[in-house]
């Protein structure tokens, strides 16, 4: 098996993502669980838009497809993080005097 048979297989990247999720399900971390999700996105992207997105130049290679899954690894780390303040915000601790 090579590099770019897995990077271009929706299976392999569904697998991953499962696995980064229940990883951090029990881990209870929340940083493993954005990382699972964005590869979720990228198996659902090469399942269900695969001629479209090597079409348009934009998931060619192995590298591209791992660009891809950082730069959505990244943001979706961001929104998590943002959400996980915004509700933190809503919240009166408990300690506040």
């Amino acid at each position: 098996m090579t590099l770019n048979f897995l990077a271009f297989s929706a299976d392999f990247w569904i697998i991953l993502g499962l696995v980064l999720i229940i990883v951090d399900i029990f881990l209870a971390s929340f940083f493993l669980l954005p990382i699972g999700i964005s590869a979720l996105f990228i198996s659902g992207a090469l399942y269900f838009f695969i001629e479209e997105v090597q079409s348009s130049g934009l998931m060619t290679s192995w590298r591209d497809i791992l660009l891809w899954f950082a730069a959505l690894s990244v943001i979706s780390i961001f929104f998590m993080q943002l959400l996980v303040r915004i509700r933190k915000k809503d919240r009166k601790d408990i300690n506040q005097y």
